[in-house]
């Protein structure tokens, strides 16, 4: 379970930071395809402070949250479900503000690493915490 947490916060970091990077260094989306009219009725005029937000809030925590995963941190499994939770509310929040931007083949797969990172941090941390349990009795 903490393996495929940690593929998933790579994958999640990875593809956040490349993308993050790329509309911000490209603010009107023709790079990636994505057209400014998405926007409409949104907060933005370009990506830029679309990119800034992804950045920092799925690339560069995703990222963080892996490596304490690997070095077993203290709360480094509730740390992984509240990352699920948070990419679950951005594409949730991003959907409501915009249907149109759905797109299939991003936001199922997105969607998904989110329930499996709640799911595997809460399976991890209740783990870790009946493991904690028996040691005390012993």
């Amino acid at each position: 379970m903490k393996t495929l947490a940690i593929s998933l916060l790579l994958i999640l970091s990875l593809s956040a930071i490349m993308i993050g990077l790329g509309l911000i260094a490209d603010p009107s989306g023709r790079s990636f395809m994505v057209p400014l009219e998405l926007l409409e009725g949104t907060p933005f005029n370009n990506y830029f402070i679309p990119g800034i937000l992804l950045l920092l809030l799925h690339g560069l925590p995703a990222f963080i949250i892996a490596l304490l995963a690997v070095k077993k941190s203290r709360y480094y499994t509730l740390a992984i479900a509240m990352q699920g939770a948070l990419l679950l509310l951005w594409l949730t929040a991003e959907l409501a503000l915009n249907l149109n931007f759905y797109y299939p083949l991003i936001h199922i797969p997105s969607f998904l690493i989110a329930i499996l990172l709640i799911y595997s941090g809460l399976k991890l941390y209740y783990y870790k915490k009946q493991q904690t349990w028996v040691k005390e009795e012993s």
